[in-house]
């Protein structure tokens, strides 16, 4: 896989792969009670990694509970989302902050709310 870190908003580095996983990851789902592990986010052809525990900071939520499974992808061991790239981002600062929300100018509010 080819892998780039960009820099994402906020000072923050944002880990982007632009084609097929790791082959070494897992071949079930990742979501479990393994905090440390790290699980791939592909939101319309980008994708995203973080950590379980990140995503385990806001049960109520669809990435952080068991929801997220039904967006798992046995072939490429990722889970998909065909949705806003621009807007995940911001989303997965969420996670990443501990309840953070800060809305990009170039993300349109509309859209996001809809995210």
């Amino acid at each position: 896989a080819v892998v780039s870190t960009q820099s994402g908003h906020y000072g923050r580095d944002v880990k982007v792969t632009e084609d097929r996983p790791y082959p070494e990851m897992a071949t079930s789902s990742l979501i479990d009670e393994e905090p440390d592990r790290l699980i791939t986010i592909n939101v319309s052809g980008y994708r995203f990694q973080t950590l379980r525990g990140t995503l385990n900071r806001f049960p109520d939520t669809l990435l952080g509970s068991s929801d997220l499974e039904e967006h798992f992808r046995k072939d490429t061991q990722e889970y998909f989302f065909d949705r806003n790239r621009a807007a995940f981002e911001t989303i997965l600062f969420y996670y990443q902050s501990n309840g953070i929300m800060c809305l990009p100018s170039y993300v349109n509010p509309d859209i996001f709310l809809e995210e």
